[in-house]
């Protein structure tokens, strides 16, 4: 059985951005501001693309009706755990902190954060996108002063197979195993938004 890991849940930590990325801090001093930027370094056309009038902004969580029954609140924690991860590359993209914001809970934040964090200071590209699969099987609580179907743990399969991170004058970074990684989110319903936040989450043991 998978167990949870308490390892970073980030995709790249600080220590493995600067393994990854030698000698940036001190080539960043020698770039000529004039200078076009390279090939690698503009937003893909899709962070700045306009959403048709059927398509949701990445930018924004889904919302939700307060959930009437564990298959409900089921199906909805699901949808918003794979929205999270959808909206990871247009967030980093957009280098938007506040959408993050809507997406996460303090903890979790305090993770994606310094993640954001390190794309920013280094002038990482990202580009491509994340995918969540997620278990059927979710397990679904009450929460105090709120719903009493308001808390769920959804786990599933992560893909980086097609999330492209690379920094200036650098290779985009190889992912292990094909980039697929077991994770497992926490959530809450918050009433007042409609929103399903993500508490906490977590890299699980073994492969997907």
């Amino acid at each position: 059985m998978n167990r949870r890991t308490r390892t970073s849940t980030r995709w790249i930590t600080a220590s493995a951005l600067a393994l990854a990325l030698p000698l940036l801090a001190a080539c960043s001093g020698d770039t000529d501001p004039t200078q076009s930027p390279s090939e690698t370094t503009p937003p893909s056309e899709s962070a700045t693309a306009t959403p048709s009038e059927t398509e949701r902004d990445p930018l924004t969580p889904p919302t939700f009706e307060s959930p009437e029954s564990e298959e409900q609140a089921a199906e909805d924690a699901k949808e918003a755990a794979v929205a999270f991860n959808e909206a990871h590359v247009p967030i980093e993209q957009a280098r938007d902190s506040q959408a993050l914001r809507q997406y996460l809970g303090d903890e979790a934040l305090i993770e994606w954060q310094g993640q954001l964090d390190n794309i920013i200071e280094f002038d990482v590209t990202i580009e491509g996108k994340i995918t969540f699969t997620p278990n059927d099987a979710v397990t679904v609580s009450s929460s105090k002063g709120n719903s009493e179907f308001g808390l769920a743990t959804v786990s599933g399969c992560v893909d980086l197979s097609e999330y492209i991170f690379q920094g200036p004058d650098q290779d985009p970074l190889e992912w292990p195993n094909d980039g697929k990684r077991p994770y497992l989110y926490d959530l809450a319903y918050q009433g007042d938004t409609g929103i399903w936040k993500i508490l906490s989450s977590y890299e699980m043991e073994g492969t997907c």
